[in-house]
């Protein structure tokens, strides 16, 4: 039974004649009358008494007509719904983002989307790249801002912005007129370092096992963010190795002074995450686009 059939069957029962109702759904009359028949054999009832003049219910016609009225007038119901599900974006969705995304990547996303959809009300969650992975596989979380590189296979990496990491010491300091500094120069200073969990410090770490040799690093202190690696850089705590992405604007206002690892070059690579195969919602189908088409 399709709702073709149950079509014919009506525009039959409205028209009392099989011609007319082939003319009112534009069908041939013996594509109709196959409707019919179909439908008679797949209940195995006859529901209609055909004479030359005019066609009428049977008794369980009368039956069928109403439960087939009911049927599309269901159909009906549920194309709306869908259509305004649609086409109305409200609801909620559940962001998280590690720490450089989450402070310099999302606000301006977020904004744009919110200015646009102010009926979809975003949760954003501060985690590290290996919680937000773990939390998109449970699908307990719609999408992630990752600094970690593509590692799972069931998870969706786009690529939205790369980054290199850059020395950061205080203004007012004896690097001012430098603008490259070496890896040895580096290691000569204290550093002020984030947490173990940090993509940051993972990538300038894999790093220098890449670069081989013997390495020794010597910490001031560990942060949390990355917001406190500038603080502490700019009151001559130490130096450290930071994104340019978080340090530019500190450097802008005459704040910090960036310099370039001359012969360490380190990039890393920003992605937008998802789960691989997972049906979005359309207010998730539109922040998607809204991220990997921003400006």
């Amino acid at each position: 039974m399709d709702f073709h059939q149950l079509e014919s069957f009506l525009a039959i029962v409205r028209f009392k004649s099989f011609s007319k109702a082939a003319e009112s759904l534009f069908l041939s009359q013996p594509a109709l009358s196959n409707h019919i028949a179909r439908l008679e054999h797949e209940l195995d009832i006859i529901l209609l008494e055909r004479s030359s003049r005019k066609t009428e219910l049977t008794e369980a016609g009368r039956l069928f007509f109403t439960a087939a009225q009911d049927l599309l007038n269901h159909r009906e119901q549920v194309v709306a719904r869908m259509r305004n599900y649609r086409d109305n974006i409200e609801g909620e969705l559940s962001i998280g983002a590690s720490s450089i995304p989450a402070q310099y990547l999302l606000p301006p996303i977020l904004a744009r989307f919110s200015a646009d959809y102010p009926q979809v009300i975003c949760h954003i969650h501060d985690n590290s790249s290996q919680e937000l992975e773990e939390l998109l596989l449970s699908q307990f979380m719609d999408f992630g801002l990752v600094g970690s590189p593509p590692v799972n296979p069931d998870l969706v990496y786009e690529q939205i912005a790369t980054d290199e990491l850059v020395v950061i010491a205080p203004a007012k300091s004896p690097f001012i007129e430098k603008e490259n500094i070496t890896l040895d120069e580096l290691l000569e200073h204290r550093l002020v370092l984030r947490e173990d969990a940090s993509g940051t410090r993972k990538a300038f770490e894999d790093a220098l096992a890449a670069k081989g040799g013997n390495y020794h690093i010597r910490p001031a202190l560990y942060v949390g963010n990355t917001d406190m690696v500038n603080l502490c850089v700019e009151q001559g705590m130490g130096l450290s190795v930071t994104s340019h992405i978080s340090a530019k604007d500190a450097a802008n206002l005459g704040k910090l002074h960036i310099m370039r690892l001359s012969d360490l070059p380190i990039y890393r690579q920003f992605h937008f995450v998802y789960l691989r195969g997972r049906v979005l919602a359309p207010r998730a189908q539109l922040f998607r686009d809204y991220v990997l088409n921003r400006k």
